[in-house]
């Protein structure tokens, strides 16, 4: 009874908001047949949409609108709340009016009628955390991948080969196998992961390896039930949206931040784009850096063997060096030895063989083998020892070198203080490197930070041309945030691997292309190249270019194919090819008179890159076909 009172206290509230805010009025009019009691099977395990209390009635986002609806039509509405799989079934036999929680798919579109979309949904896949070799949907293949009986995921699993599938009946029974250690890879709807990864506190053991899809949620009645699904459309546009916002907060809670403006939105862009090519030229000076410093590096020891070679016999280079010289013959035998200010090792010139100097076996075979060498005409044989001298370890070096009359030169340096330098040095790369990594990390959470921010404000905009223009902004910095993202996870912190780079830039499309409500179908030919980071993100743009242009105007009225290609060409040349199936260029596109900031952007990258551009539509198909090809 108490639970009762509550729920028509909320309904109350709620009615008394939606006389203030014009329940009367002009508002689309439902039909004049109305059905006497409306059965709706939905999802019971979907927080904080639906869930189920312990005596088995139903509470939640949608429970709260549904009795909006009802109190508004004055539809009486029975709720039924089962296992995912089960309510499939139970709506598919007829023994409910609405099925709801519902994605839109091909195969579902057979048989309901979809009302539009009214709640966003990402779908990612979590990997536990100590799978850290785990980076592609290719990785995964080698694991069963938990998902929820009858899920949508599971059509986009096996669209991507992974039919490695291990069905539960819901959502929380997933959790549980999960915290039991049965379970490390699953896929659960974005709001629902959430809820339970905090309830069963195994949030920091997890990671979301990508975002498998976006979806909506939608409610859904037989097809070509076309009254029923006016009915139901046209109780909810009733609902005021301060009356959904009263939901909202009952669940959600108030938000402590304000929407931002537009004219806030572009500072924010501006600002974070600056930081970006700030740190990126940063980062670009540091790998030229330590590029030049090895280049120093091997010059200084090319000319110091030099001065060497050619002043071996010069005595004034023996008394310059503080090196001892050893002039020996072929078997060794020690002839003379020149050294300055070398106090320490004077008494090996009482030493008739060098060989008596070295103190182990496998000095002297190394020795011999390097005189061999040098015998037979090689260039100066290099070998490194240690000696302990007044109780400091010194290294030594010996390079043997070829004279005359038969004769060789063995010159022993000291090169602890080299050694310790060389050691410095290979720690302060291995530190700038570290730092450098950071410095791609947080260049790539700073424009993940811009991306969302962008998400944000395209919910919050009521016009579709302001949220595409917005997308396709978001979708540009996405481009450039994969790419630090990619050096970030990479060993190799210079060059992107591109096969790797452009499979994760076409998963990002999937939310931009649902705006259009079309499905599109990409297939990706890339060769195994690497690019340097600059190549790397204007290729990333020109193909967002291509692929965003493909997706508004390409396609009027079908789904499409998209393909992508990377290789090399006859020529020797590096060939990117995007093409479409869609409608292609018209007769009269003149591209000199084209000034879009698409077409614009993409012939300027061109430009900077010495790459040439080319437009085609092709004549055994319909579609448009770019090239771009540039030298290595």
């Amino acid at each position: 009874m108490q639970k009762k009172r509550r729920i028509s206290s909320r309904v109350l509230i709620i009615c008394c908001i939606i006389m203030v805010d014009g329940f009367f009025s002009a508002q689309e009019h439902l039909p004049t047949v109305y059905p006497k009691v409306l059965t709706v099977v939905m999802d019971n395990n979907y927080p904080p949409f639906v869930m189920q209390n312990p005596d088995g009635s139903l509470k939640g986002i949608l429970v709260d609108q549904w009795i909006l609806w009802e109190e508004t039509t004055g539809i009486k509405v029975q709720l039924v709340g089962m296992d995912w799989a089960k309510a499939q079934e139970f709506m598919k036999a007829g023994k409910a009016d609405v099925i709801d929680t519902i994605f839109k798919t091909t195969e579902r579109e057979t048989i309901y009628s979809f009302t539009k979309p009214y709640q966003r949904i990402d779908v990612p896949i979590y990997v536990h955390k100590s799978l850290s070799a785990v980076l592609s949907y290719n990785d995964l293949k080698d694991f069963k991948i938990a998902v929820k009986a009858g899920d949508a995921c599971i059509e986009q699993l096996q669209a991507k080969g992974l039919t490695n599938i291990v069905e539960y009946p819901s959502y929380e029974a997933i959790i549980i196998a999960v915290k039991e250690g049965i379970e490390f890879v699953f896929c659960i709807d974005d709001p629902a992961a959430q809820y339970y990864l905090m309830k069963y506190n195994i949030y920091k053991d997890y990671r979301i390896l990508t975002i498998l899809y976006t979806g909506f949620f939608h409610r859904a009645v037989a097809k070509h039930n076309t009254e029923l699904l006016a009915i139901i459309e046209g109780g909810f546009s009733r609902i005021p949206t301060s009356a959904y916002n009263y939901i909202n907060e009952k669940w959600y809670g108030k938000t402590s931040y304000p929407i931002l403006s537009p004219f806030l939105v572009v500072i924010l862009i501006s600002a974070g784009a600056c930081i970006a090519i700030i740190i990126i030229a940063l980062s670009i000076s540091a790998v030229l850096m330590r590029k030049k410093i090895r280049e120093q590096t091997v010059n200084l020891n090319k000319i110091l063997t030099a001065l060497q070679q050619e002043k071996a016999l010069s005595d004034a280079v023996f008394i310059a060096l503080p090196d001892i010289f050893y002039i020996i013959d072929g078997q060794g035998i020690i002839l003379d030895i020149k050294q300055k200010n070398f106090v320490s090792l004077a008494e090996l010139a009482e030493k008739s063989s060098f060989f008596n100097y070295l103190d182990n076996e496998e000095e002297k075979i190394a020795f011999q083998q390097n005189l061999t060498r040098v015998k037979q005409g090689n260039a100066v044989q290099v070998q490194r020892i240690e000696r302990i001298i007044q109780g400091i370890t010194h290294h030594l070096e010996l390079r043997i070198a070829a004279s005359t009359n038969n004769l060789f030169i063995v010159v022993q340096r000291d090169i602890t203080e080299e050694i310790h330098a060389q050691k410095a040095l290979e720690a302060s790369l291995k530190e700038k490197e570290a730092l450098l990594k950071e410095i791609h990390h947080r260049v790539k959470n700073n424009l993940q930070i811009v991306s969302s921010i962008l998400s944000l404000q395209i919910d919050n905009m009521k016009h579709d041309a302001d949220k595409l223009l917005l997308e396709e902004n978001r979708n540009r910095i996405i481009s450039i945030a994969q790419i630090h993202e990619h050096l970030y996870a990479s060993e190799n912190i210079s060059s992107i691997n591109m096969a790797e780079y452009i499979h994760s830039l076409t998963d990002e499309f999937h939310s931009y292309t649902y705006m259009f409500n079309k499905n599109i179908q990409y297939k990706l030919f890339i060769e195994p190249i690497f690019f340097s980071i600059d190549r790397a993100i204007a290729i990333g743009l020109i193909i967002n270019e291509l692929i965003t242009n493909a997706i508004k105007y390409a396609f009027k009225s079908h789904d499409g194919i998209i393909t992508i290609s990377l290789g090399y060409d006859t020529d020797k040349r590096i060939a990117l090819v995007v093409e479409d199936n869609g409608i292609g260029l018209p007769d009269d596109f003149k591209p000199e008179h084209t000034h879009t900031l698409g077409y614009t952007l993409v012939t300027t990258l061109c430009k900077q890159h010495c790459a040439q551009l080319a437009l085609e539509n092709k004549t055994q198909q319909k579609g448009l076909k770019v090239t771009i090809s540039f030298q290595q």
